[in-house]
């Protein structure tokens, strides 16, 4: 997908979207403060505002300043990017360093009216 600019499946993306929102949850369950809340307000932010989560994580990762390498640590981790590197290079792919990977590969575009109702609730 990275070199060769194959876009991500779409039972992929919703993988992807899964794992990040786990991974979510498991962080907020960890927190003291998120424990002490009571059982339907502990509820209530995992369903409501962990998908808020993911979107924002996801629009960090297509930061335009960034490179595939940094795009992808946050998904992957530093070592799995880099076992990834070495095998794409192995492989003589070149152009790799100044690789950004768009969002258009990872992600269908949302529709016009989930984006303007995301801008909406994240203000």
């Amino acid at each position: 997908m990275i070199a060769f600019h194959h876009p991500l499946p779409v039972y992929a993306q919703k993988q992807l979207k899964e794992v990040l929102a786990k991974r979510f949850r498991k962080i907020a369950k960890r927190l003291r403060e998120f424990q002490l809340l009571s059982f339907k307000d502990r509820e209530e932010i995992l369903s409501q505002n962990i998908p808020y989560l993911v979107e924002i994580q996801i629009c960090t990762v297509f930061n335009p300043d960034l490179m595939w390498h940094e795009q992808f640590i946050p998904l992957m981790g530093q070592q799995e990017v880099d076992t990834l590197d070495m095998k794409l290079k192995s492989l003589n792919i070149g152009s790799l360093d100044d690789l950004q990977v768009p969002y258009s590969l990872m992600f269908t575009q949302p529709q016009a009216q989930d984006t303007r109702q995301l801008q909406k609730d994240v203000k």
